[in-house]
């Protein structure tokens, strides 16, 4: 996780805290930060409505590694699984909707495959599928009735699709998209995958803020 001081993210239940994004004495974080100051500045052009452009603000990045089918491996320790959806891909990041985010902010991914072989650096592909509320302040929640949701027209879902991501390509999850629809990552036969991606944080989870309230609780015990 790099980003501004003091920001964290909670990951599969695992709280991180930030490194320091565009440090003066780090040079790989000085160009994440040139990186995010585009990524900032071609999401706010795609949009034409002002109103979503505040969610185009990044302030964290998530850098991942994901192994490739012909990686995956017990030699790795990782054992990739069958995308039930897709049938015959293997499944390097599973379903899910990025969480711990401001509501209805984009998100930006730039993509890299480090490979020789053209054909090899362009097979790795995104899942997306419909999940209305899947994410955001009308979350769907287990054993929580939605009001919004039940109250809504029942309209047709779209089928999932999978969309080639070819190498040093860069795709965006724009304004509710994250708030509507699921993502995966369907893995390459040949090279390992790496990402970075540009999210907003949600306020309040910064080292500051979960200080202040530990402080609280310690006081009124």
């Amino acid at each position: 996780l790099v980003g501004k001081p003091g920001t964290t993210y909670k990951y599969l239940g695992l709280r991180m805290f930030s490194l320091p994004l565009g440090g003066e004495n780090e040079l790989a974080f000085q160009l994440l930060d040139k990186c995010n100051e585009k990524m900032k500045v071609r999401t706010r052009n795609l949009f034409k409505r002002q109103e979503h452009k505040e969610g185009c603000d990044y302030d964290i990045l998530l850098i991942n590694k994901c192994y490739s089918a012909s990686t995956s491996s017990s030699e790795h320790g990782v054992k990739l699984k069958l995308e039930p959806t897709f049938k015959h891909d293997l499944s390097s990041i599973s379903w899910h909707a990025d969480s711990m985010l401001k509501p209805f902010s984009s998100i930006g991914v730039y993509n890299y495959v480090k490979d020789d072989d053209p054909e090899s650096r362009s097979d790795w592909r995104i899942g997306l599928r419909v999940r209305e509320h899947i994410e955001g302040p009308s979350k769907n929640q287990r054993g929580v009735r939605n009001a919004e949701n039940e109250s809504a027209p029942q309209r047709p879902i779209a089928p999932p699709v999978s969309v080639n991501v070819p190498n040093e390509s860069i795709y965006y999850l724009l304004g509710s998209f994250n708030h509507h629809h699921e993502h995966c990552v369907l893995a390459g036969d040949a090279s390992e995958r790496y990402s970075s991606t540009h999210r907003v944080a949600r306020p309040g989870h910064t080292f500051a803020s979960i200080r202040d309230r530990l402080q609280n609780f310690i006081r009124k015990k």
